[in-house]
């Protein structure tokens, strides 16, 4: 009796569908938001006095932005969110052996994953004021 490893399958997928382009639309609004998140992180730090600050005696914010730190959770709440829900459809999309899953949703999950818990330990008092 000879078992058949490899079944001769005729390829009916023609592209990508509906499925694949929603996972890859969900993956760039991601990385938007994640951009979003950085841009809002730089102007939220403190700022250091340049020489022409203190020359002209210009008034530096020497604190954190609460506001746009608040800002800045919601963001990466935002993407952890898209991440989740593109890996669940991705996850059931996984059928065939050569189907992958989106590296792009795994790794900005992580990232988001990751400054969620910074921000919560290092702004914790501040976030739910």
């Amino acid at each position: 009796m000879v078992f058949e490893t490899e079944r001769n399958r005729i390829e009916r997928r023609r592209g990508p569908d509906f499925w694949v382009k929603l996972i890859n639309w969900v993956a760039s609004v991601a990385w938007i938001m994640m951009l979003v998140g950085l841009y809002l992180f730089e102007k939220a730090k403190p700022r250091i006095p340049t020489f022409f600050d203190r020359s002209f005696d210009v008034p530096v914010a020497t604190g954190w932005d609460y506001d746009l730190i608040k800002r800045i959770m919601l963001a990466m709440l935002a993407v952890l969110s898209l991440c989740t829900i593109g890996l669940a459809i991705n996850s059931q999309r996984h059928k065939r052996r050569d189907d992958r899953y989106n590296l792009s949703l795994i790794i900005l999950g992580v990232i988001s994953s990751i400054v969620i818990i910074i921000f919560c330990i290092y702004f914790g008092s501040q976030l739910f004021i």
